[in-house]
């Protein structure tokens, strides 16, 4: 049986700024996740720009620089919010993120949406402005 709520990965192996490349990136309706390798660990987490977007034209920030704060030793604390409204998509659409680096170079981003989205009505994901199409 064939979803259109099921989760997507994009494996997009793109070299950010020869330190960090963006493996994959795997998307829900509930969030977003990207993982990635560094070749030198060191201070804290890279946050490339990544966006969604949807086939109306409209964008949204998953990810980017401001997404963190981070630590010396590559903890990460993500921004959160709440916006109080009848209009659910009155706010952004990630409102918590996350991410952790592995022992083994490995690091994961993570991006909680406030809000339900639907898959099939997702064009693409953009990572530093090269867009990658979900299908």
């Amino acid at each position: 049986m064939e979803s259109t709520t099921a989760a997507r990965q994009l494996d997009i192996g793109q070299d950010i700024d020869g330190n960090l490349t963006v493996e994959s990136i795997q998307i829900s309706p509930l969030g977003a996740l990207l993982i990635g390798s560094e070749k030198e660990a060191a201070g804290g987490l890279p946050a490339p720009s990544v966006d969604i977007i949807f086939l109306d034209g409209s964008h949204e920030e998953l990810i980017s620089s401001m997404s963190f704060d981070s630590s010396d030793d590559g903890t990460v604390l993500g921004g959160g919010s709440a916006v109080i409204s009848d209009d659910p998509t009155s706010g952004p659409l990630v409102v918590t993120t996350y991410g952790m680096r592995n022992p083994d170079g490995k690091v994961v981003l993570a991006a909680e949406f406030g809000r339900i989205i639907r898959l099939d009505q997702v064009k693409s994901i953009s990572v530093d402005g090269v867009e990658y199409s979900v299908k």
